[in-house]
Protein backbone atom coordinates (compact mmCIF):
# COMPACT_ATOMS: atom_id res chain seq x y z
CA UNK A 1 0.00 0.00 0.00
CA UNK A 2 3.05 2.49 0.43
CA UNK A 3 3.76 1.70 -3.06
CA UNK A 4 0.22 3.21 -4.22
CA UNK A 5 1.53 6.26 -2.52
CA UNK A 6 4.35 7.06 -4.33
CA UNK A 7 4.19 8.91 -7.80
CA UNK A 8 7.05 8.97 -10.43
CA UNK A 9 8.11 12.48 -9.57
CA UNK A 10 11.33 12.92 -11.29
CA UNK A 11 11.56 9.76 -13.01
CA UNK A 12 11.59 11.13 -16.30
CA UNK A 13 14.08 13.73 -15.81
CA UNK A 14 16.33 10.77 -13.85
CA UNK A 15 16.87 8.87 -16.99
CA UNK A 16 17.10 11.81 -19.54
CA UNK A 17 20.25 12.49 -17.05
CA UNK A 18 21.51 8.62 -17.19
CA UNK A 19 21.15 8.93 -21.20
CA UNK A 20 22.97 11.77 -21.28
CA UNK A 21 25.30 10.77 -18.68
CA UNK A 22 26.30 7.22 -20.58
CA UNK A 23 26.49 9.19 -23.90
CA UNK A 24 29.00 12.39 -22.26
CA UNK A 25 31.23 9.35 -21.28
CA UNK A 26 32.62 7.72 -24.62
CA UNK A 27 32.18 11.53 -26.03
CA UNK A 28 34.60 12.70 -23.33
CA UNK A 29 37.30 10.62 -23.75
CA UNK A 30 37.39 10.69 -27.51
CA UNK A 31 39.54 12.82 -28.86
CA UNK A 32 37.57 15.52 -31.08
CA UNK A 33 34.34 14.93 -29.20
CA UNK A 34 35.70 16.13 -25.56
CA UNK A 35 33.57 19.50 -26.35
CA UNK A 36 30.17 17.80 -26.72
CA UNK A 37 30.49 15.01 -24.39
CA UNK A 38 30.54 17.97 -21.65
CA UNK A 39 27.92 20.03 -23.05
CA UNK A 40 26.25 16.53 -22.28
CA UNK A 41 27.52 15.46 -19.19
CA UNK A 42 26.76 18.96 -17.98
CA UNK A 43 23.20 18.42 -18.80
CA UNK A 44 22.72 15.11 -17.76
CA UNK A 45 23.63 16.88 -13.95
CA UNK A 46 21.54 19.21 -14.49
CA UNK A 47 18.80 17.49 -15.61
CA UNK A 48 19.74 14.37 -13.02
CA UNK A 49 19.87 16.83 -10.28
CA UNK A 50 16.39 18.67 -10.87
CA UNK A 51 15.09 14.97 -11.40
CA UNK A 52 16.68 14.01 -7.66
CA UNK A 53 15.07 17.30 -5.76
CA UNK A 54 11.72 16.19 -7.58
CA UNK A 55 11.25 12.90 -6.41
CA UNK A 56 12.19 13.99 -3.08
CA UNK A 57 9.79 16.45 -3.01
CA UNK A 58 7.56 13.78 -4.12
CA UNK A 59 8.55 10.90 -2.29
CA UNK A 60 9.15 8.77 -4.88
CA UNK A 61 12.23 6.31 -5.82
CA UNK A 62 15.43 8.14 -6.92
CA UNK A 63 17.68 5.58 -7.13
CA UNK A 64 17.50 5.85 -11.13
CA UNK A 65 18.04 9.37 -10.83
CA UNK A 66 20.60 9.05 -8.67
CA UNK A 67 22.69 6.41 -11.23
CA UNK A 68 21.80 9.46 -13.54
CA UNK A 69 23.91 12.05 -11.69
CA UNK A 70 26.38 10.00 -10.76
CA UNK A 71 26.86 8.91 -14.47
CA UNK A 72 26.68 11.98 -16.06
CA UNK A 73 29.49 13.59 -13.16
CA UNK A 74 31.52 10.93 -14.88
CA UNK A 75 31.01 11.89 -17.89
CA UNK A 76 31.81 15.18 -17.03
CA UNK A 77 34.93 14.32 -15.19
CA UNK A 78 36.03 12.81 -18.38
CA UNK A 79 35.58 15.74 -20.30
CA UNK A 80 36.98 18.32 -18.69
CA UNK A 81 40.14 16.17 -17.90
CA UNK A 82 40.41 16.23 -22.00
CA UNK A 83 39.74 19.81 -21.94
CA UNK A 84 42.55 20.93 -19.47
CA UNK A 85 45.22 18.36 -21.38
CA UNK A 86 44.16 20.45 -24.45
CA UNK A 87 44.59 23.77 -23.28
CA UNK A 88 47.76 22.37 -21.58
CA UNK A 89 49.37 21.33 -24.89
CA UNK A 90 48.03 24.89 -26.35
CA UNK A 91 49.81 26.84 -24.23
CA UNK A 92 52.93 24.95 -24.44
CA UNK A 93 52.59 25.34 -28.23
CA UNK A 94 52.01 29.08 -28.22
CA UNK A 95 55.24 29.67 -25.87
CA UNK A 96 57.11 27.45 -28.60
CA UNK A 97 56.32 29.47 -31.14
CA UNK A 98 56.06 33.19 -29.48
CA UNK A 99 60.18 31.93 -28.56
CA UNK A 100 60.41 31.14 -32.02
CA UNK A 101 59.39 34.43 -33.44
CA UNK A 102 61.16 36.17 -31.44
CA UNK A 103 64.42 34.43 -32.68
CA UNK A 104 63.73 35.44 -35.74
CA UNK A 105 62.64 39.17 -35.15
CA UNK A 106 66.62 39.37 -33.89
CA UNK A 107 67.79 37.99 -36.74
CA UNK A 108 66.21 39.93 -38.95
CA UNK A 109 67.27 42.83 -36.68
CA UNK A 110 71.15 41.91 -36.69
CA UNK A 111 70.52 41.58 -40.30
CA UNK A 112 69.00 45.02 -41.29
CA UNK A 113 71.94 46.52 -38.29
CA UNK A 114 74.36 45.02 -40.79
CA UNK A 115 72.87 46.15 -43.50
CA UNK A 116 72.65 49.35 -42.42
CA UNK A 117 76.58 49.51 -41.73
CA UNK A 118 77.31 48.66 -44.90
CA UNK A 119 75.53 51.60 -46.26
CA UNK A 120 77.11 53.86 -44.41
CA UNK A 121 80.53 52.27 -45.75
CA UNK A 122 79.19 53.26 -49.03
CA UNK A 123 79.19 57.14 -48.56
CA UNK A 124 81.85 58.66 -50.47
CA UNK A 125 81.74 60.98 -47.72
CA UNK A 126 82.90 58.52 -45.18
CA UNK A 127 86.78 58.73 -45.19
CA UNK A 128 87.70 55.67 -43.30
CA UNK A 129 90.72 53.64 -45.20
CA UNK A 130 89.33 51.82 -48.11
CA UNK A 131 91.37 48.34 -46.18
CA UNK A 132 89.26 49.02 -43.14
CA UNK A 133 85.86 49.27 -45.03
CA UNK A 134 86.99 46.05 -47.04
CA UNK A 135 87.74 44.12 -43.73
CA UNK A 136 84.51 44.89 -42.35
CA UNK A 137 82.39 44.35 -45.51
CA UNK A 138 83.74 41.01 -45.02
CA UNK A 139 83.26 40.41 -41.47
CA UNK A 140 79.84 41.50 -42.06
CA UNK A 141 79.32 39.62 -45.09
CA UNK A 142 80.63 36.32 -43.47
CA UNK A 143 78.37 36.97 -40.10
CA UNK A 144 75.05 37.61 -42.52
CA UNK A 145 76.16 33.75 -44.76
CA UNK A 146 76.03 32.59 -40.84
CA UNK A 147 73.06 34.02 -40.23
CA UNK A 148 71.41 32.77 -43.27
CA UNK A 149 72.73 29.25 -42.64
CA UNK A 150 71.33 29.43 -39.05
CA UNK A 151 68.34 30.66 -40.40
CA UNK A 152 67.86 27.83 -43.09
CA UNK A 153 68.96 24.99 -40.63
CA UNK A 154 65.67 26.04 -38.60
CA UNK A 155 63.74 26.23 -41.17
CA UNK A 156 64.86 23.02 -42.36
CA UNK A 157 64.15 21.81 -38.68
CA UNK A 158 60.37 23.36 -38.57
CA UNK A 159 59.42 21.63 -42.18
CA UNK A 160 60.73 17.91 -41.11
CA UNK A 161 58.22 19.03 -38.19
CA UNK A 162 55.46 19.59 -40.15
CA UNK A 163 56.42 16.66 -42.17
CA UNK A 164 56.47 14.38 -39.40
CA UNK A 165 53.42 15.71 -37.99
CA UNK A 166 51.31 15.40 -41.12
CA UNK A 167 52.92 11.92 -41.74
CA UNK A 168 51.32 10.91 -38.43
CA UNK A 169 47.87 12.99 -38.70
CA UNK A 170 47.49 10.47 -42.35
CA UNK A 171 48.56 7.22 -40.19
CA UNK A 172 45.86 8.14 -37.91
CA UNK A 173 43.23 9.16 -40.06
CA UNK A 174 44.31 5.85 -42.31
CA UNK A 175 44.04 3.83 -38.92
CA UNK A 176 40.58 5.41 -38.30
CA UNK A 177 39.18 4.88 -41.84
CA UNK A 178 40.33 0.70 -42.02
CA UNK A 179 38.99 0.18 -37.98
CA UNK A 180 35.74 2.00 -38.98
CA UNK A 181 32.28 -0.15 -38.47
CA UNK A 182 32.04 -3.12 -40.68
CA UNK A 183 28.74 -3.26 -43.12
CA UNK A 184 26.70 -6.39 -42.87
CA UNK A 185 25.74 -7.57 -46.44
Amino acid sequence: MDNATRSNAGTGLGIAGLILGLVSIPLGIMGCTFILGLVMGIMGVTLSAVGLSQARKANSPSGLILAGLIVSIMGTSFALVRVTGVVSRTRDRAAFWKDRLERYENNTQSVQDHIDALDKMDNPDNSDDKKSNDANIRKMQKQLDELEKDLNKTNDRTQQRIDSTMKKIDQNMTKEETSGVKKSP
